[in-house]
């Protein structure tokens, strides 16, 4: 995998969410402080309001009249 990771980017995301920079990241984190556990998961919290904000999200659909009717039944 980290070879392969300087030729692609999916190879490249690849490597860093199942490679050996994950498991570098494994070991390190029993490591971390609280404090530092307190700021990433602030930092996280304030990430997923910004990727997920209804009032600011938008989709695009391609189905029939079929599979937008499910689509508007289940999620909206």
């Amino acid at each position: 995998m980290a070879a392969g990771a300087a030729l692609t980017l999916p190879a490249y995301r690849d490597e860093q969410w199942h490679g050996r920079t994950q498991l570098k990241l494994c070991k390190t984190q029993p490591m971390i402080s609280a404090q530092q556990k307190q700021d990433l998961s602030e930092k996280l919290e304030t990430l997923r309001k910004m990727l997920f904000n209804k009032g600011k999200s938008g989709i695009n659909l391609t189905a029939d009249d079929k599979g937008l009717k499910i689509a508007e039944e289940g999620y909206f």
